[in-house]
């Protein structure tokens, strides 16, 4: 099996593999044997029903519109939900018809699903642009059809998995269309200039790629083209991959390391059947290795995850992706995950809804789904820290059974998605969140200026559990980092001493800024403290953040979700001087809040100590 990124394999020599690789279905076609075997699954045998219902349910529904207006209205407001949730919903309901096509065994009914699905395509594909408005520049129409964001790359893809799926129900003329679409706006024009994202260290390489090249696979004859288009894309998915850190690290987070380094790895299993095992994207390749460990590093129990960053604390890594890491790398702590993942997923009613339940990701969840789920399935207590990375994370149960999960991290304040929250850290207590990470707001043109993406309390430090040093925040860039001076796990405790004085512009009068964070692990006990040496002392203060409501009782906090309570008790020198309201829109769109618990010092001086200890009642 030859690596061609690493191998720099040529066009010529990639396009004789093809040669010799006749093309193949890369998803089975409605009507195999495959479809039959995942529509006798039992352990989703529920959600099939749910999908079957909701798709005929849908069979002579219109899509929903997306008009001129709505194109536009990005350009004139700087507001995206209104068209992008309009978009998702179109390719959702073409989802639900085509899988529950795929899974029907009754013909009739197979073919007025079919029907269906066919019609959604063609209003899908006579859509004048596949991207995003946010993503196509200044344009007042807000189309580009020539532009190629994730979406667009996306859409490209979702057409050649169709043509596998349905196959000749496709009319001649309708597959010709397709391919020739295809062709000029995605192979052509991949190959024609150099893109924004061609070369970027982020989720839109790979996402962008996975769509021209996965697009190419499902449709393209030509051994020539596809030569050309591997060649080229060699070179920028190893980019891709130096985005990561040794340590298999992304700064994005799990929710994108899951759509980046997760549609790297669906292009990689769509070249690697398409040439029946010849030509790779990941073979032999420690890096690779390290970076698919780093999702399930990051995963929570209950579905959650270390969301540091514009991350959503829901962006758990999905149960289709893990079990293809888990099967490519052999690895057993992937497979772990994967396990509870496909027992969570089984538990529950399909989210019909969800943003994302699209072909792709339906196709992958029902034909990787296992036919027996593990009872017992649970993440394993852990310690570990990625150096290059800087977060630590900790699992481990206290000797009353509580099972604590926390991660913290030093890192700098430019990173990908990046928020300045250098010292920042979570806390989840059997499976809730009780000290939290804010994650993403709603996505705007606002949020993704320089000017203002700092104003939001979900970005700036004022929305994480850091020291507000005489009334200055951490600022924005590189050069605000953070340092580890110390680390120390043991079946006992974990022990970190951070440096965060450089994370503060000078405005902040600070000469030393050191923060100490302590787990003890059978007590079941956070310990945090900071320590600061000041050039002046006018104010300071350092928080916590919950989504959860707080009691403050007898000169401490109570934090109470899931039925748990956590105690923040000030420690000597300290007091919990009040609980502050930060409103705000969720990445959703819809109105949320945090509540920041306010520490600080009893008598402020220039060396002066603020800290706290949590436990549960």
């Amino acid at each position: 099996m030859t690596n061609i990124i690493r191998e720099q394999t040529p066009a010529t020599a990639i396009a004789d593999v093809f040669a010799e690789c006749p093309p193949i279905p890369l998803l089975p076609p409605v009507g195999d044997a495959a479809w039959r075997h995942v529509a006798a699954n039992p352990v989703i045998e529920k959600q099939l029903h749910q999908l079957l219902e909701r798709a005929l349910a849908e069979v002579d529904e219109p899509l929903p519109d997306l008009t001129d207006e709505m194109y536009a209205d990005y350009f004139k407001t700087g507001r995206r939900l209104r068209f992008e949730t309009q978009w998702f919903e179109r390719r959702r309901r073409l989802a639900r018809a085509v899988l529950s096509a795929a899974l029907e065994q009754d013909p009739g009914v197979r073919d007025q699903l079919i029907t269906s699905t066919l019609a959604k395509m063609n209003v899908i594909f006579d859509e004048e642009s596949w991207s995003f408005p946010a993503h196509v520049g200044k344009i007042p129409t807000g189309k580009d059809p020539m532009r190629i964001d994730l979406f667009a790359a996306e859409t490209a893809n979702l057409f050649g998995e169709l043509l596998n799926l349905l196959g000749p129900a496709v009319p001649q003329e309708f597959v010709d269309r397709i391919r020739a679409r295809l062709k000029t706006q995605f192979f052509d024009n991949y190959l024609g200039k150099v893109h924004d994202w061609s070369n970027a260290t982020h989720n839109w390489n790979a996402v962008c790629h996975q769509g021209v090249l996965g697009a190419a696979l499902s449709v393209c004859n030509d051994p020539k083209l596809l030569g050309q288009l591997f060649q080229r894309a060699a070179a920028g998915l190893k980019t891709f991959l130096s985005g990561f850190a040794p340590d298999g690290g992304c700064s994005e987070g799990p929710g994108y390391w899951g759509y980046g380094f997760g549609w790297f790895m669906e292009l990689n299993r769509q070249l690697e059947t398409r040439t029946r095992g010849r030509l790779s994207l990941v073979e032999g390749d420690p890096h690779v290795r390290a970076i698919a460990l780093y999702g399930p590093r990051m995963s929570l129990t209950n579905g959650y995850v270390v969301n540091f960053a514009d991350g959503d604390r829901r962006g758990c890594p999905r149960a289709p992706l893990l079990q293809y890491l888990s099967e490519r790398f052999a690895d057993p702590l992937i497979a772990a995950h994967a396990a509870v993942a496909w027992k969570r997923m089984a538990e529950k009613p399909l989210d019909l809804d969800e943003q994302r339940s699209d072909v792709f990701h339906y196709s992958r969840l029902l034909l990787r789904c296992p036919s027996t789920i593990e009872p017992n399935a649970a993440l394993p207590e852990t310690d570990l820290f990625l150096p290059e990375l800087n977060v630590a994370v900790s699992r481990f149960h206290d000797t009353r059974g509580g099972l604590w999960e926390w991660a913290g991290k030093s890192g700098h304040n430019a990173e990908h998605h990046n928020h300045n929250d250098v010292g920042s850290f979570l806390l989840n207590i059997n499976g809730e969140p009780m000290l939290s990470e804010t994650g993403a707001p709603e996505y705007n043109a606002a949020f993704f200026s320089r000017e203002k993406r700092y104003e939001s309390i979900a970005t700036r430090s004022l929305g994480h559990p850091v020291p507000l040093i005489n009334g200055v925040e951490q600022s924005a860039g590189e050069e605000f980092v953070g340092k580890v001076l110390m680390k120390d796990f043991t079946p006992e405790h974990v022990r970190l001493r951070l440096d965060l004085t450089a994370a503060y512009p000078a405005a902040a009068g600070v000469k030393r800024c050191d923060r100490s964070i302590e787990l003890i692990k059978h007590q079941g006990k956070l310990v945090v403290s900071d320590s600061f040496e000041l050039e002046k002392a006018e104010s300071l203060e350092t928080a916590l953040i919950t989504h959860h409501p707080v009691e403050l009782r007898d000169g401490h906090a109570e934090i109470t979700a899931g039925g748990n309570t956590l105690r923040i008790t000030p420690t000597s020198g300290t007091t919990i001087a009040e609980v502050q309201r930060y409103d705000y829109s969720n990445h959703s769109g819809k109105p949320a809040h945090v509540n920041r618990i306010v520490l600080r010092p009893t008598d402020l001086a220039a060396h002066t100590t603020v800290g706290f200890a949590a436990d549960l009642l």
